[in-house]
């Protein structure tokens, strides 16, 4: 049965979210799903005049025409045939559209195209994609303009302290997500302190929600989880990090207070979030 069904890629014209349609075409082809591509239009203009009832109309009008025009084209792509492609088109602010879409139509996965950054300092996505990915209730893809996606054999690295199992519809969407690369998932446990875990029962823990699919276990030691995280995916072939979004996980307020510093760590893998 294929749990992901519905695919929601938020479009702004630009090079990232076009990247982010392109890849979601490839993934939806091969979980035979359908993808949503919306717009949000941002009313820049804040005067009286600009929110009168026909302004608005005819704004929607002129860029759902737009939209429209893109879908047609991106559906003449090789990688498009057999995909349903599905447009929306609203007028609001950009995080609250997209949280409302993809409640109303059901969506499993959501894909944003980011910025990327080679600098581990360095600012890699903004207050929107962070504000999308601490409300969403369903799992983010966060694709980076400069990262390396293949379609098969893939390993996707699973972040956690062991607190975080996936579960439910996360733990669904993870497996369907890695059948349809071909992935084994590699769980990558940070041990904080000097002190080990019962590694049997935790991984029997594991074991139990993974069985369907290849993975295996793998063990770092840091004070510093983000440069544990950091150095261990650009010393392995891994393409791919996930991490469920806790508050209280192994990177505190990763999806919070500073979530545009901390995700510099992903600046060359795809990330996704899982919600608890």
């Amino acid at each position: 049965m294929n749990d992901i069904k519905n695919i929601l890629v938020p479009l702004d014209y630009l090079k990232p979210s076009i990247r982010a349609v392109n890849y979601a075409l490839s993934l939806a082809k091969s979980v035979n799903a359908k993808v949503i591509i919306h717009h949000a239009i941002f009313p820049f203009m804040i005067t009286e005049d600009y929110f009168e009832h026909s302004v608005i109309e005819n704004s929607i009008r002129i860029n759902k025409e737009k939209l429209e025009k893109f879908i047609k084209k991106i559906a003449k792509k090789e990688v498009a045939n057999g995909v349903v492609l599905k447009s929306s088109c609203d007028f609001g602010l950009p995080c609250q559209s997209i949280l409302e879409v993809s409640k109303k139509q059901n969506i499993d996965l959501i894909i944003l195209g980011t910025g990327g950054s080679k600098d581990f300092n360095q600012v890699v996505i903004g207050s929107k994609t962070a504000n999308i990915i601490s409300n969403s209730t369903v799992p983010v893809l966060l694709l980076p303009i400069n990262s390396i996606v293949e379609n098969n054999k893939t390993e996707i690295v699973f972040a956690t302290d062991f607190l975080d199992v996936p579960k439910g519809k996360s733990k669904k969407i993870l497996i369907a997500f890695a059948k349809s690369k071909h992935a084994q998932i590699n769980v990558l446990h940070i041990i904080k302190s000097g002190n080990m875990p019962e590694i049997e029962i935790l991984e029997k823990e594991f074991n139990k929600g993974l069985y369907q699919i290849p993975h295996k276990f793998s063990y770092v030691s840091n004070s510093n989880p983000i440069v544990a995280i950091n150095e261990y995916l650009n010393n392995s072939s891994s393409q791919i990090l996930c991490l469920i979004k806790r508050k209280h996980g192994i990177i505190s307020g990763l999806f919070h207070k500073s979530v545009s510093k901390y995700l510099a760590l992903h600046g060359n893998f795809p990330l996704l979030v899982l919600p608890e």
